[in-house]
């Protein structure tokens, strides 16, 4: 058995990838399907949905999804090891509430400045970040936010990369 483990661990490390906030898990189970050279995570928040994820990729036979259940923010924060994911998926986030009211709550937004500082630290070097939404001008919003994200001595940045975009367009 030693044996084995030492080849397992020379082996080279599978892609993680990650998509945050799942859904019912269509897409992530498509995608698991299609790369079994990867691993893939698909991070829901609602428990019946997790289930709904984690049987869709048993009925399909996907054994490189895992189906995960918690707060992304909390989670990416606590419990994701930095430069441990290739590449981070959030398709169709919800926008924050916007009626126009000053005491309208908005303390439960996800996609933060802080929170995409901590899927940067949990990106491997090279590694990628995809949002997809079909609102444009939500999308903006986000555009700017990751725009105005720099490396700074505390993100873990070298000397080189201070001052620098955490992230960059395509």
């Amino acid at each position: 058995k030693k044996a084995d483990s030492r080849e397992r661990s020379s082996s080279p490390r599978r892609p993680v990838k990650l998509e945050i906030c799942a859904g019912n898990g269509d897409w992530a189970v498509a995608q698991a399907k299609a790369d079994p050279e990867s691993d893939w995570v698909a991070l829901e928040l609602r428990h019946d949905r997790v289930y709904s994820i984690f049987s869709r990729a048993v009925c399909v036979g996907c054994p490189n999804l895992c189906a995960m259940g918690g707060d992304a923010a909390r989670v990416m924060r606590r419990n994701v090891k930095p430069g441990s994911v290739s590449h981070v998926f959030i398709n169709f986030p919800e926008p924050p509430h916007h009626s126009g009211d000053a005491a309208a709550d908005n303390r439960h937004h996800l996609l933060t400045p802080s929170f995409f500082q901590h899927v940067h630290a949990s990106l491997e070097p090279g590694g990628g970040l995809t949002l997809f939404s079909d609102n444009h001008r939500y999308m903006q919003t986000l555009a700017r936010t990751l725009a105005e994200l720099l490396h700074t001595a505390e993100s873990g940045a070298d000397d080189d990369k201070t001052g620098e975009p955490m992230f960059c367009a395509e």
